[in-house]
């Protein structure tokens, strides 16, 4: 390469002098002058060849080149008419063949820096011989098919080759009606592998065929098939969870499917398993409320209250059940608590007491309340559905328990029932279910009780 050499002066005046001068660099080693290609000349479709690269440097030596500092492309020598290259570089220097319907001829080019070379390779059309004439053939596979199954067909063959083993053969696939009339692909479906699908789930009953050509042989064969119904057990779809939740939190929600004739009881349903396909809905847009495809609840902020519809459909076969329940959002409801004369068991009977409202919200740590029974007094503890069950620990006498008498009755007496009992509370509007609890004897004095969700 030329390069220039400048040199700059300036005299005791002060003036600035410049020369320059032209200089040839030789190189040290030898330069590559050019690049050769050499490999075989054909290769059959489907099949790999390797080429080798070759530098020839100015003082006449060659210099294999191995590795990815040679660049490798295929290109076709005819662009406008035949625009792909029937050939794939699948590493440096090795290239494979395609699938070709006759000898095609491709080019493949190197670089290496700024040496380029080109090797023309002919890809070779791979004819198989043609097998034997067939002799028997026939649809393997079944003449019923239950709606919710797949049937799968193969079209088996024997030759007069000398095997009387029989071969299955890569075909084509269609249905018809036995009038020979198509069915629609919302009826019945069959795809190249010969796999039948139900598509409404209804009784049908049709023709398979497979039809086979190869050189200069051809089969045709038919099998009557019939897709059976299966009948619908499905009851009823019950959708459970919270009516309320409050902002800021998340609720769960299942389904249970009942049968044809079995009570739909709670906990003595189906629950969903592998056969079936459960969707959730809601059937209104909230920005701050999401249902996942769990049945899991998201609420963010939402000040006031808002009622959404949920919807779950569960799918079983080709037979869908769908149940739905109106869910109120909004500010969070609390646990509350207060003291009264016996025999609150409303929400209005409830509101009506000096009550005092818990700091804790849904699957929040156990929290303490202190009450002072005079004579007459009973305490009582209302708990949000949400919250759900809760236990109570006397922290005086380390006794579990005393709050059994919700559902006693209005004379005092001691009942046998045990829990709470649940009644419908409407605040800001917005209507849900809560567990109310009231201990079981009244005028017992001060005692702190620390309540434990369950």
């Amino acid at each position: 390469s030329l390069i220039e050499v400048q040199a700059v002066y300036r005299d005791t005046l002060g003036v600035l002098h410049n020369q320059t001068k032209p200089v040839v660099l030789i190189p040290f080693v030898s330069l590559i002058t050019g690049l050769v290609l050499t490999g075989p000349s054909e290769v059959v479709e489907n099949e790999r060849i390797t080429l080798q690269a070759r530098a020839i440097f100015s003082d006449g030596s060659m210099e294999q080149l191995v590795g990815y500092n040679v660049l490798w492309s295929a290109r076709s020598p005819d662009p406008l008419n035949i625009p792909e290259a029937m050939i794939d570089v699948v590493s440096p220097g090795v290239v494979q063949g395609r699938a070709v319907n006759e000898d095609t001829l491709v080019i493949v080019v190197a670089r290496y820096f700024k040496e380029t070379a080109e090797f023309p390779i002919l890809v070779k059309n791979f004819d198989s011989p043609s097998p034997d004439v067939p002799v028997t053939h026939r649809i393997k596979g079944p003449g019923f098919v239950p709606a919710s199954r797949v049937g799968s067909y193969s079209l088996m063959c024997t030759f007069n080759n000398g095997c009387d083993q029989e071969l299955a053969l890569s075909n084509d696939w269609s249905i018809t009606t036995l009038t020979g009339d198509p069915i629609l692909s919302e009826v019945v479906t069959i795809d190249s592998d010969g796999f039948l699908r139900s598509v409404n789930g209804e009784d049908e009953t049709l023709l398979v065929i497979a039809t086979w050509s190869y050189g200069g042989h051809s089969i045709r064969e038919e099998k009557e098939v019939r897709i059976v119904a299966e009948p619908n057990t499905m009851g009823e779809l019950v959708l459970y969870g919270p009516t309320f939740v409050g902002d800021e939190t998340h609720a769960q929600y299942r389904v249970e499917l009942f049968r044809v004739g079995q009570p739909a009881v709670f906990g003595s349903g189906d629950p969903p398993n592998n056969n079936m396909v459960i969707e959730w809905f809601l059937d209104s847009i909230h920005s701050e409320v999401f249902l996942d495809e769990s049945g899991l609840l998201y609420v963010g902020a939402v000040p006031q209250p808002v009622s959404l519809i949920l919807r779950a459909r569960l799918t079983e076969g080709f037979h869908s059940l769908e149940d739905t329940l109106t869910v109120t959002v909004g500010q969070q409801l609390r646990p509350q608590f207060g003291k009264g004369a016996i025999g609150v068991k409303t929400d209005a009977a409830l509101s009506a007491l000096p009550l005092q409202t818990v700091d804790a919200s849904t699957n929040d740590a156990p929290f303490d309340i202190q009450l002072t029974l005079s004579s007459g007094e009973y305490g009582y503890v209302a708990v949000p559905y949400a919250y759900g069950h809760v236990s109570f620990t006397n922290n005086t006498l380390g006794l579990i328990g005393e709050w059994d008498g919700a559902g006693w009755s209005n004379d005092g007496t001691v009942g046998t029932s045990t829990g709470p009992i649940v009644i419908q509370r409407t605040i800001s509007g917005a209507s849900s279910d809560w567990y109310l609890y009231r201990t079981d004897l009244g005028g017992i004095g001060a005692a702190t009780y620390t309540v434990s969700p369950s």
